[in-house]
């Protein structure tokens, strides 16, 4: 005679033949995984909702935090590291390249509605003050130093003039040709009031010092001498006559026309004195010639 527990054990395989597992009945009993997406998706969410609602929104932020130690302490570091290159090479070769430069783009596109477009700027500032204070002002110098001669020695020097010369048309299309003119403008001003107006005279010595050892003392006379037949045979020769009136007449707005008479004044007397001094060494010449002889 059985006793309760086999009773009770046949009673529950009957009830399962009876309503899931396939029986005597024929039918078959359906699970979650047997369900179609969208209904597994609605369960999830709802389950999302309900553990939320009990346990609080930092419930997954502080199990998912927990078990990334976990997971980083069993593994290591380069654990994530490794799984993040080989997804990332796995979704690169099914959905192409432009995969992450598209949602790249649509992310920053959200962000920047949600946020507002100084939100890069407060994290990049943010960002770069933490770079600097752990690594010091030189950082940002070195890798940028390395990163040009690496693209320099990949591309050749004359990438730059390329992407130079696109950038400036594109700023220059889109913001006017006196752009370069006021932030130029703008930026001599602030040197100017931070050093002082010595500073130009200072470094524009030292630069043409340097240029003169390294090419010669007539360079600046070649490339003057080039550089005026450049503008004479795209302007004309008319062009140096009408500068030269216009520098003439601000300088008589400026300074009046007594400017001229006292710069010609000053000149004639200069010159009055080289010959003068000039007279006077042909006429010692002459007495010393003179007295030379009466002694003889």
């Amino acid at each position: 005679m059985r006793n309760s527990r086999d009773r009770y054990e046949s009673g529950r395989r009957d009830e399962s033949d009876g309503r899931g597992r396939r029986g005597n009945s024929g039918t078959q009993r359906r699970g979650f995984g047997s369900m179609n997406e969208s209904r597994r998706s609605n369960i999830s969410r709802k389950g999302g909702e309900t553990v939320r609602d009990e346990y609080g929104p930092d419930f997954y932020r502080e199990i998912g935090h927990r078990g990334g130690e976990a997971v980083r302490d069993k593994y290591g570091p380069d654990f994530y590291r490794e799984i993040g290159r080989k997804g990332g090479q796995r979704v690169r070769d099914e959905y192409g390249p432009e995969f992450y430069e598209e949602i790249g783009h649509r992310g920053g596109e959200a962000v920047r509605d949600k946020y507002g477009p100084e939100f890069y700027e407060e994290i990049g500032r943010k960002g770069g003050e933490k770079v600097r204070d752990e690594y010091g002002p030189d950082f940002y110098r070195e890798i940028g130093h390395r990163g040009g001669e690496a693209v320099r020695d990949k591309y050749g020097p004359e990438f730059y003039e390329e992407i130079g010369r696109k950038g400036g048309e594109r700023v220059r299309d889109e913001y006017g040709p006196d752009f370069y003119r006021e932030i130029g403008h703008r930026g001599g001003e602030a040197v100017r009031d931070k050093y002082g107006p010595e500073f130009y005279e200072e470094i524009g010595r030292k630069g043409g010092e340097r240029v003169r050892d390294e090419y010669g003392p007539d360079f600046y006379r070649e490339i003057g001498r080039r550089g005026g037949e450049a503008v004479r045979d795209e302007y004309g020769p008319e062009f140096y006559q009408e500068i030269g009136r216009r520098g003439g007449r601000a300088v008589n707005d400026e300074y009046g026309s007594e400017f001229y008479e006292d710069i010609g004044r000053r000149g004639g007397r200069s010159r009055r004195r080289s010959d003068d001094y000039d007279d006077y060494r042909d006429d010692d010449y002459d007495n010393r010639g003179r007295r030379g002889r009466g002694r003889r």
